[in-house]
């Protein structure tokens, strides 16, 4: 028969057990921690630090050397994806001199040297169209500003946005929608 004192003992040491075994799973977390950014170069750790990023996306970095690691964090960045499935991707088309052991990467077994040389180019063809994109953005968000006032100046004229309104009503209307339209939702 336990006693109320022995109870009490019996509950202490099973907390203390616990509270124990809470830290060394916080220390384990901890270390592992800190070893995630062993083995990635400082520029890439640089642009993807203050993202939200998944640990196993960083080690899937690991796999690749590190001019191709700042690439990939470059192309996560500007896409804005950061999933696992998108690193795989990025790792999966980087050719075997850029790999840092060819020999333990793993291939996906589903997938054949024709499909590989096909998601290789297909990779290689939206890198180029988002590099594209991205160059002409500054460019096109100026031009839109600029016709925005435009349009904006010429609704402000009463003749003007009358003949609109009488002769193109729908034309009118876009032109109001755009006017009205605040340039943080185009962005």
């Amino acid at each position: 028969m336990i006693t109320a004192r022995g109870r009490s003992n019996l509950n202490q040491r099973m907390l203390f057990a616990t509270k124990v075994s809470k830290v060394r799973t916080d220390a384990c977390t901890i270390i592992a921690s800190l070893n995630l950014l062993n083995g990635l170069h400082k520029d890439a750790i640089e642009l993807l630090k203050s993202k939200n990023i998944p640990a196993e996306a960083l080690r899937r970095l690991k796999r690749v050397s590190a001019q191709r690691q700042i690439e990939i964090a470059e192309l996560m960045v500007s896409a804005n994806n950061y999933t696992i499935g998108y690193a795989d991707a990025l790792v999966l088309r980087t050719k075997k001199e850029q790999i840092v052991s060819p020999e333990t990467t793993k291939q996906r077994a589903s997938m054949s040297p024709e499909d590989r040389a096909r998601m290789e180019q297909e990779m290689e063809s939206l890198e180029c169209d988002l590099k594209v994109a991205t160059e002409n953005y500054a460019e096109n968000m100026y031009d839109l500003t600029c016709a925005r006032g435009y349009i904006k100046k010429l609704l402000e004229n009463t003749k003007i946005a009358r003949f609109f309104n009488a002769h193109y009503p729908d034309i009118f209307s876009e032109f109001e929608t755009i006017v009205a339209t605040e340039l943080a939702q185009w962005r």
